[in-house]
C-alpha cells in the first residue's frame, strides 16, 4: 500500500512543492502542510500521507536554499545553515554548500530508518543498542 506508483508520484509531487515553500522566506514546512491539508480531504490515505510528508522534508530542505543564498532562512530549521553556508557562497562555493546540505538531508532519512531498526533490550531506552539490519 506505501510502496505503489500512486503513493510514490504524490510523494514526488509533495517534497516537488516543498521544495519551493521552503524556499520562500515566512513560509513555513507547518504553513506549507496547513495549506495543502483541503486538497488531501478526498484523497487516498496513503497517496495523502505520502504528499504532507514529502512535503514536510521538502519544504524542511527548502528552506536552507534561501539560508544559503541570500542568508535569509527560509525555516527555522535552516537558520544555522546561514552561518556556514552564507560564509562559503560568498566566497564562490555555494554549489558545495547546497549538495552537503543535501548530503545531510540524506543522511537524517538514513538515521531514521537505523532508529527506527534499534532492538530496546534495556527497557525500552535504546541505550544498548543493537543494530537489526
Amino acid at each position: 500500500m506505501v510502496f505503489t506508483f500512486n503513493t510514490m508520484l504524490w510523494l514526488a509531487i509533495g517534497v516537488t512543492i516543498g521544495v519551493g515553500v521552503g524556499a520562500m522566506p515566512g513560509l513555513t514546512a507547518t504553513t506549507g502542510v496547513a495549506l495543502m491539508l483541503p486538497l488531501t480531504f478526498t484523497m487516498d490515505q496513503a497517496a495523502a500521507l505520502g504528499l504532507l510528508i514529502g512535503l514536510y522534508k521538502g519544504a524542511i530542505y527548502g528552506g536552507s536554499i534561501s539560508a544559503i543564498s541570500f542568508a535569509t532562512p527560509g525555516t527555522s530549521e535552516a537558520a544555522a545553515t546561514v552561518f556556514d553556508g552564507h560564509k562559503l557562497m560568498r566566497r564562490g562555493k555555494g554549489k558545495k554548500s547546497i549538495i552537503n546540505r543535501t548530503l545531510r538531508i540524506c543522511n537524517s532519512r538514513f538515521s531514521l530508518r537505523c532508529y527506527y531498526h534499534i532492538d530496546r533490550t534495556d527497557a525500552g531506552f535504546g541505550s544498548a543498542a543493537i543494530w537489526t539490519f
